[in-house]
């Protein structure tokens, strides 16, 4: 079962790495992908050849996936910044990160390309004796597996410094990923240990499985659900121009209900002389937090939403008052000129205040033939 299921992970990871360099239009997140699953890959093919005793015949390979695991780290790590929050560090500071891969693959090279005595590395019953290890090598394995855990969990951590607890709590996909993400990483060194500790041989065994069911559920929720991520990295951008403005402090929640509350039932915007200032005051807050608040949390400017609101409100009275001229019509709906109401109104709608009276008396016309038949 467990050589079946090594195999598998193999196999499937290799395919990921093949499908990731085959699309037709690759990015930096796909080439990283692709390193990802093909270290996966040579990872779970090592543990096959070190589970069925291979190892044996193919001495030469024994540990091969160290430098790879060691690179994986900061590979992982430029991957999760590049998904969480759309940002690529600088080449030179990643060349810095590899530093440690460079270290690892020196201290490993000695004992790929010597003359070593195996039989003193694995015993005859096929379990591995790390005491016969040289020592450089085991200090090569210590560093590989410290930069991966590192550099894997460091975008986790700042993740979590970055999104207040109460808010993170509050939106259910950041909630899941976190929940899942937690589970998975406190869930590892337990296993480990435990499996460690039952049976030497078999713990390598059993994390290489853990890991190789881990790779397949992100995979696949990225295929299933490919805008699960781009929605993190929304919230996640949110979270980081929310944290460097003057917001930080402001319940937004209960500033968004007052900007709700304001344009929709006491509908300020039929104001037609409406400022930015007239709306801060009635927010209780200053000019600028308030232009902070709409670009950040709206995501649009003062007078974009002015005129969109204005417009809204123009196309409800074209459809139910027939007896209101456009004059009529555009001094109720906020706009303090005619040609302004018409500029405003095709710009918005794509269609002059005439053409969406005509449009909308042809499609109640429409619904009232279907309603009939």
């Amino acid at each position: 079962m467990e050589l079946y299921l090594l195999t598998s992970f193999t196999s499937i990871s290799l395919l990921f790495f093949l499908g990731e360099l085959s699309l037709q239009k690759k990015t930096d997140q796909n080439f990283l992908l692709a390193y990802i699953f093909l270290t996966g890959g040579i990872f779970f093919f090592h543990s096959f050849l070190l589970h069925s005793n291979l190892i044996y015949h193919y001495s030469f390979l024994f540990l091969s996936p160290t430098p790879f695991l060691a690179l994986l780290g900061p590979i992982s790590e430029r991957y999760l910044f590049i998904t969480f929050e759309n940002r690529r560090e600088p080449i030179s500071k990643f060349y810095k990160k590899i530093i440690p891969t460079l270290i690892v693959l020196i201290l490993m090279i000695p004992f790929y390309f010597r003359d070593l005595n195996f039989n003193r590395v694995i015993s005859e019953n096929g379990k591995i004796n790390l005491e016969h290890l040289p020592i450089q090598v085991k200090v090569a394995v210590v560093l590989a597996l410290s930069s991966l855990f590192y550099f894997y969990l460091s975008p986790l951590v700042k993740l979590l410094f970055l999104i207040k607890l109460d808010r993170l709590w509050k939106d259910p996909k950041l909630r899941i990923f976190f929940i899942i993400s937690i589970i998975l990483n406190l869930f590892f060194p337990i296993l480990f240990l435990f499996s460690y500790i039952y049976n030497r041989s078999l713990a390598h065994v059993v994390v290489s499985i853990y890991a190789g069911f881990i790779l397949c559920f992100f995979y696949l929720v990225k295929q299933r659900f490919p805008n699960f991520f781009l929605d993190l990295q929304e919230k996640v951008i949110f979270e980081k121009k929310y944290r460097k403005s003057q917001l930080a402090n402001i319940d937004l929640e209960k500033l968004r209900t007052t900007f709700l509350h304001l344009f929709s039932v006491e509908k300020i915007y039929l104001k037609d002389d409406l400022s930015l200032g007239d709306l801060a005051e009635k927010m209780n807050i200053s000019n600028h937090k308030l232009s902070e608040y709409l670009r950040i949390v709206e995501q649009k400017q003062f007078y974009q939403i002015l005129a969109e609101y204005r417009v809204e409100e123009a196309k409800d009275k074209i459809r139910n008052s027939g007896k209101m001229t456009f004059l009529e019509i555009a001094y109720s709906s906020g706009f303090n000129s005619k040609s302004n109401f018409n500029q405003v109104f095709k710009q918005i709608t794509g269609k002059t205040p005439t053409q969406y009276k005509i449009m909308s008396k042809s499609s109640d016309m429409d619904d009232n033939k279907k309603f009939v038949s």
